[in-house]
């Protein structure tokens, strides 16, 4: 139903960033990973600055085993928003996915800095606590961290 709101709204303006952006989202929650990534870089080239593209691009890329890509489209949104707690949550989750604890409990910690009561700083808690668990069971050399 969303993905049809959102082609209907297509067909007036088709370079309407709020109907790509859930035309992507629809698309992605169907297991449609291609299409929602050629939805949005179709959108990101009319807006290549477009913080919650880039965070869904980064986040269907990660479904698809893309970390390098994903991480640059994280990447790109602390270039300019080094604060963003979103890119900061996601970066934390390819580093995890790579066990680079270290490095990802640095960017959880970056996105709980971002917005402490926000939803991504609670799962970044619980993320902290478990990286640091995973830090000591694989013996990284990361035990040492801190709790956040």
């Amino acid at each position: 139903e969303a993905a049809d709101e959102a082609r209907a709204a297509l067909e007036i303006l088709p370079t309407y960033p709020d109907a790509l952006l859930l035309l992507a989202q629809a698309e992605w929650r169907a297991g449609r990973t291609r299409e929602a990534v050629a939805t949005l870089v179709e959108m990101l080239a009319h807006d290549p600055y477009h913080f919650d593209a880039l965070i869904l691009l980064g986040r269907v890329l990660l479904d698809e085993g893309r970390r390098d890509d994903a991480r640059q489209a994280f990447r790109r949104v602390l270039r300019f928003d080094p604060r963003h707690a979103g890119a900061s949550f996601y970066l934390g989750v390819v580093a995890g996915e790579e066990r680079r604890f270290r490095d990802a409990i640095a960017h959880w910690r970056d996105a709980i800095e971002a917005d402490p009561e926000g939803e991504l700083a609670a799962r970044a808690r619980e993320n902290v606590a478990t990286a640091m668990e995973f830090a000591r069971i694989f013996r990284t050399g990361e035990a040492a961290l801190q709790p956040a």
